[in-house]
């Protein structure tokens, strides 16, 4: 799981503020919260961190309709570690640490 401590301030609290009104993601911590009284496999992919943040498969969620996803992209493309960044290589980067559906789409476009 990527530490809650190492995802920058600004996307921390956009991520938390789209957790909490995201229809999604309000259905999911409500079942994580009772997922020790269920057996539901679905959510084993799932887990919250302390802070409120969704993790799937220990990477950081994003909700669908969340605009920091474009900004996740931008800085990864733009990482001043790398020259210019292929689609491969930003799709790459931005998979070590966040996860939500059509990532690649978004990616690519």
């Amino acid at each position: 799981m990527l530490p809650v401590d190492d995802i920058p301030a600004g996307y921390h609290e956009q991520l938390l503020n789209n957790h909490q009104k995201d229809f999604y993601c309000k259905k999911l911590l409500a079942k994580l919260a009772l997922s020790a009284l269920s057996a539901d496999s679905f959510l084993k992919n799932f887990s919250k961190s302390p802070s409120g943040l969704i993790f799937f498969n220990n990477l950081v969620f994003v909700p669908h309709r969340s605009k920091v996803k474009l900004d996740i992209v931008g800085d990864c493309h733009d990482s001043p570690i790398l020259e210019h960044q292929k689609q491969a290589k930003t799709l790459e980067l931005v998979s070590q640490s966040y996860y939500w559906p059509s990532l690649h789409l978004t990616v690519d476009s």
